[in-house]
């Protein structure tokens, strides 16, 4: 069994070629967001080398990784430009890693896998952040922050589809859509738009790398998977939940969570 050391040499890569700038005193949004685009930038470079060298040496694991990683980028970085409220979700070509593939056992996943996919996509997490430990500038608004915690919750999130096609492969890869919650700015989740755009999916197409297509789903399939009004709370549970998330992550500290938390439950 060929072992994914090869993603040893993308991680190495990326830190090499990571191009991002240490956040000025003073930054503005435009600031924050370019570095952001960079680092994306920077860690799909890394990935698309990578991929050269693991067809080059029949590594499936790796070549099905860097695919996955290059198109869930350059989605990213796309999603940074356009403005919207929800990162699409993809399906990735990945029949070039087809001639070798294989079934990875849940050990080599666990301990050889997962931890350099995490090295993969450390270039753009580490950006962003470095940018969300820090008091937001004046012209950023809140939906604006919101956009790049949901960008760092994706990309943390980038492993477990991967992982889940390596177990068990059938060369049809998706990346799930991320909506972003905006509940923290006051609005729901898919109530205000950026840049004034609709909510509505983009329509489907090849991507600029021509691996990933931008799926939409059918009405019924959007309809059936959000539940109704009147079986939830209203943004209760979701306001607590995106506060622990919050804390998991690093971005507030215990005594900033409990306050916001007895502030939430205050609503009750």
């Amino acid at each position: 069994m060929k072992r994914p050391s090869i993603l040893a040499v993308i991680a190495a890569l990326g830190t090499v070629l990571a191009p991002w700038q240490a956040v000025a005193d003073e930054p503005t949004r435009e600031d924050l967001f370019r570095n952001v685009q960079l680092a994306l930038s920077s860690a799909q470079l890394s990935v698309q080398i990578g991929n050269i060298a693991a067809v080059d040496k029949k590594n499936f694991p790796a070549c099905l990784t860097t695919l996955v990683l290059q198109s869930s980028f350059e989605a990213g970085e796309e999603f940074l430009k356009d403005g919207g409220v929800k990162i699409p979700r993809l399906r990735v070509d990945v029949s070039r890693c087809a001639q070798f593939q294989e079934a990875l056992p849940p050990a080599v996943l666990r301990e050889e896998v997962l931890p350099m996919i995490e090295n993969a996509v450390s270039i753009p997490i580490e950006a962003l952040k470095a940018i969300l430990a820090r008091r937001p500038p004046p012209d950023a608004s809140c939906e604006d922050m919101a956009v790049l915690g949901g960008l760092l919750s994706y990309l943390r999130l980038l492993s477990k589809p991967i992982l889940k096609e390596l177990a068990e492969p059938d060369g049809r890869m998706r990346v799930p859509s991320l909506p972003i919650d905006l509940s923290g700015c006051g609005q729901g989740p898919d109530e205000t738009p950026r840049n004034g755009e609709s909510d509505e999916p983009p329509p489907t197409g090849e991507s600029a790398t021509g691996r990933a297509v931008v799926e939409t789903s059918s009405p019924s399939a959007e309809s059936a998977a959000e539940p109704t009004p009147s079986a939830t709370k209203p943004d209760i549970a979701t306001r607590l939940q995106k506060l622990k998330d919050l804390l998991a992550a690093g971005l507030i500290t215990t005594d900033d969570y409990e306050r916001r938390k007895a502030e939430i439950l205050a609503d009750l």
